[in-house]
């Protein structure tokens, strides 16, 4: 109720007890878990494709370095 009560639901207007509740990160977690039990609810997979295939790539690529005892290169998404 506190996102529709105050107009910044993180600022100083807002008590001290909901405001930490508010903070961007925990509205996040808040968002994620609501969508989630959602899409359950729906039958549908709480993660979207792309998420799961991204864990499946990581998953992946640790079981390759597990079965070559820890031997290549470590994983990552970005050449830097």
């Amino acid at each position: 109720m506190a996102l529709i009560a105050y107009e910044d639901p993180a600022g100083p207007a807002t008590p001290a007890a909901q405001a930490r509740l508010m903070s961007r990160a925990q509205r996040e977690v808040v968002a994620d878990a609501l969508n989630g039990a959602l899409l359950r609810e729906a039958s549908l997979e709480p993660t979207c494709a792309i998420e799961r295939l991204l864990r499946q790539l990581v998953a992946t690529h640790i079981a390759i370095r597990d079965a070559n005892e820890g031997c290549g290169e470590g994983f990552r998404l970005r050449e830097e």
